[in-house]
């Protein structure tokens, strides 16, 4: 989970698809449906393909669970987010 995490933050879009479903299902992590909404929107953004749907698939879903203002919220998170250089 952290290295797909840290994967995801650097942006790196596999990682962010994988830490969309991770977070989306709960999986090694507590459930967060606007993270999972973040990430999978940012993989979508860089993928195409049988990737780009899945994304789709993930926010889709969370898109359905969340109110409005926590829909806001995940839609800030992506305006706001910038890919985080790795230190060397």
């Amino acid at each position: 989970m952290l290295s797909a995490r840290r994967a995801a933050t650097q942006g790196y879009a596999p990682a962010a698809l994988n830490l969309a479903t991770l977070v989306f299902s709960g999986t090694g992590t507590e459930r967060d449906l606007i993270e999972a909404h973040m990430w999978a929107t940012i993989a979508m953004s860089k993928f195409g393909g049988a990737n780009y749907e899945d994304a789709v698939r993930i926010r889709t879903k969370a898109m359905q669970w969340l109110p409005p203002a926590k829909l806001e919220e995940a839609h800030r998170l992506v305006r706001e987010w910038q890919p985080v250089k790795e230190e060397s």
